[in-house]
């Protein structure tokens, strides 16, 4: 068992340098771009600029200078906003799109390719800490029951010290991507159709349930965030360019 997390969490930690590098990229070209963005809009910035008058103000000094840069600032907030939107706003919306994007697709990969490693421990970790509670709580429920209980693994996960945090990460990562409510409503309706009280038997339905959410929930997307910031840049570029 250590073993297995012990490599487990070294590929994990691979992935997440592979995330970081290419986010960070992503960041550097996407400030680039926008340099050059900012580059081409330098006519229209020159002509907004061009209507601010002079100055007398600041030459008294101290909180004049410092009163005139205020007003400078306001007269040419349309300057100010292209800048830093164009500088710092966009190139970190491409770091957190490529950083969504890429976490998704590496958690993918992470879960399908130790998915029998991943159905085995979660379920016997779930159903252990079932069992824990039966005993010590009253059940009118079994269904409400178990399903309160499998929402709470979040929670649960948190306080497995003896798990890495990077493990307890990428598990809660996962869950949320399973959406663990449904999961959790899925998990009891099959317990209450096997029309028992048998505890033994939630391992494998809690198994059976992760397997179809891992193949359903865990298909790499598009990365759509990056397309919709993309989208936004190039087109206030060109809205400038034809309105300015």
């Amino acid at each position: 068992m250590k073993e297995e997390i012990g490599t487990f969490v070294k590929t994990a930690v691979k992935s997440s340098a592979k995330i970081f590098l290419l986010s960070s990229i992503a960041l550097f070209l996407g400030f680039i771009f926008n340099l050059f963005l900012l580059a081409f809009c330098f006519p229209e910035m020159k002509s907004i600029a061009s209507n601010l008058g002079p100055m007398p103000i600041a030459r008294a000094g101290g909180i004049g200078a410092i009163l005139a840069l205020i007003v400078i600032v306001l007269e040419l907030w349309p300057i100010v906003l292209l800048i830093i939107g164009f500088a710092f706003v966009f190139p970190f919306l491409y770091f957190l799109g490529i950083k969504k994007y890429l976490l998704g697709r590496e958690l993918g990969n992470l879960v399908s390719e130790n998915k029998a490693w991943f159905t085995d421990n979660i379920s016997k970790t779930l159903s252990e800490m079932i069992k824990k509670r039966v005993g010590s709580e009253k059940i009118d429920n079994w269904g409400k029951f178990i399903s309160s209980k499998l929402k709470e693994l979040p929670t649960f996960l948190q306080e497995k010290e003896n798990w890495p945090k990077v493990l307890r990460f990428i598990l809660q990562t996962f869950l949320k991507k399973i959406r663990i409510a449904e999961f959790a409503e899925e998990v009891a309706a099959a317990y209450e159709q096997k029309g028992t009280q048998d505890i033994s038997v939630l391992e494998e339905i809690i198994k059976t349930s992760l397997n179809k959410a891992i193949d359903k929930q865990m298909e790499p997307s598009s990365p759509l965030f990056f397309y919709i910031v993309f989208g936004a840049n190039f087109g206030i570029f060109l809205l400038i360019k034809i309105f300015l």
